[in-house]
This record gives C-alpha cells, structure tokens and sequence, in this order.
C-alpha cells in the first residue's frame, strides 16, 4: 500500500512539473493585428487611438474637426486600397497640428492634400501621380513667411515671398541647386525666382519652411575684419603714448597778478 501511495505522488508530481515546463507548454499564438481605435474629440484636441486607424474614418474625422470638407473620390484611391495607419501610442493634436499630420500621412501613401476653395474650407486629396497631379501645384496657397513657419511641417503646395537685404546673388544660386530638384513621386519640383531685393518660394510647406529659416540665418551683413593681435598690441601702446603726453605736459601757470595802484592826492 505504501508503495502504491508513494507510486501515485510521484505520479501526479511529475505531471505538475511537465505542465509547468515552457519547453514542454502549448505553443503561444502569433501575434494578432492591430485593433482598429476610436477617433475622438476632448478638451485636448483630437486624440488618435492606439492601433490601426482606417484612412476614410481619418479623413473624416480630420474634416469635421477642422470644420472642413475633405473630398476623397474613388476615382483617387477606389482603385487600390489605402492601408491603415497604425500608431504604437495615443496621440492628441490641436488643429494646426492635426493638420499637418494628416498631410504627412496621406503623402505618405502617395496622396497630396489640396485646397479646393480654401475660403469656403474646401479641400480634397489627389493621387500625387494621377491624372490631375499637376492641380498640387495649380491649386498652391498663398501665405506669409509667418504662417510658413507656424506649420513648419505641413506637406501642401504653397507660395510665399521674403525680402532680402544683403544675400548676393551666388548664395540664391547656391538655393537654386540645394532646393530647386524634383522631388520625386510625381510631386511638383520647388521653384524659386528673385526679383530685385525679393525672393519668391513656391513648393511643399515643409521645405519652404526650412528655406526660410536658412535665409533668414544667412542674411546678415557681413562681419568686420577681425583685427589681429599685433594690431591690437599697436593700439594699446598708442593709447598708452597718449595718456603719457597729457600727463607731462605742464599745467597752465595763470600770471601773476600786479596790485592796482591808488593815488593819494592830498591838499595844500
């Protein structure tokens, strides 16, 4: 009986052990793909879950978040499907930045971003390759140097101008060579011209932005020679002779001053 009893444990131990055992244990399941979040709206802005995030639904949400309408056709992206997006953490964004975002993301699968009648807060997305790429360019937006630079990141299509003041006309070369190339997936290439005293930008935002930023670091007048040490040693021993000059020459001796002569006249 005994040694049924002690049979029975070891038993039931060594089966503890084996389920216990990873080698031994139930393979784990692949990993699965992202669940698709919720858009939502709070007081933080416009927060994008964590997951997968369906292009249309971005789309849509952006719109009515900015109190725009976004057209997106068929005709643009029916043909082949747009995969989603997929963030790794929750993201709130406040309006300028949640639309630089959505251009950065729909350019990233080949779309540009396009105000339609921009007044009306119209806007549409375009095949950056399509049949109607060249209205990227066509349809670009006028804006200052300033709103340039408040969305720094922002992948649309706008002109701008700034002046300028002491840049010579090999450094505009230089921005010609450095900015002026094709940038590639049908997008249209940046163009810049001077006019006088005035450079005029037309390309991505996001690009124009780092001009603007370069242009306004260049053009500065240009910096004094530096003197160097002898001269600065020359300077000193001059300064030096001076002080000394003053300090020998004599104080001014005021003349003496001679006693006014009183007359006495006395009667006989």
């Amino acid at each position: 009986m005994l040694a049924r009893a002690s049979l029975a444990l070891f038993s039931l131990f060594g089966s503890l052990a084996l389920a216990q055992d990873p080698a031994t244990s139930a393979p784990e399941r692949p990993a699965r793909a992202p669940e698709p979040g919720h858009i939502r709206t709070d007081k933080s802005g416009l927060v994008l879950p964590a997951g997968a995030i369906d292009p249309d639904e971005l789309v849509d949400a952006v719109a009515r978040f900015l109190g725009r309408s976004i057209v997106w056709t068929a005709a643009e992206h029916g043909k082949t499907p747009v995969e989603p997006f997929v963030m790794q953490k929750e993201l709130a964004l406040d309006a300028p930045g949640c639309e630089e975002l959505l251009s950065q993301l729909v350019w990233s699968r080949g779309f540009a971003l396009v105000p339609l009648h921009a007044d009306k807060g119209v806007y549409e997305i375009l095949l950056q390759g399509g049949p109607r790429q060249r209205d990227i360019a066509a349809n670009a937006s006028a804006r200052t140097p300033d709103e340039v630079l408040r969305q720094p990141s922002l992948r649309m299509y706008v002109w701008t101008q700034i002046r300028i003041e002491h840049l010579e006309a090999n450094a505009i070369n230089n921005l010609h060579v450095l900015f002026g190339q094709s940038q590639g997936n049908g997008s249209p290439q940046m163009v810049i011209a001077s006019l006088g005293s005035t450079l005029l930008l037309a390309g991505m935002q996001d690009q124009i932005a780092q001009m603007l930023r370069m242009v306004k670091a260049s053009d500065r007048p240009p910096e004094q020679p530096r003197r160097t040490e002898l001269e600065l040693r020359v300077a000193a021993l001059e300064k030096s002779l001076q002080e000394l000059r003053r300090a020998d020459v004599p104080p001014a001796i005021d003349p003496p001053s001679t006693p006014s002569s009183t007359s006495t006249s006395g009667g006989k």
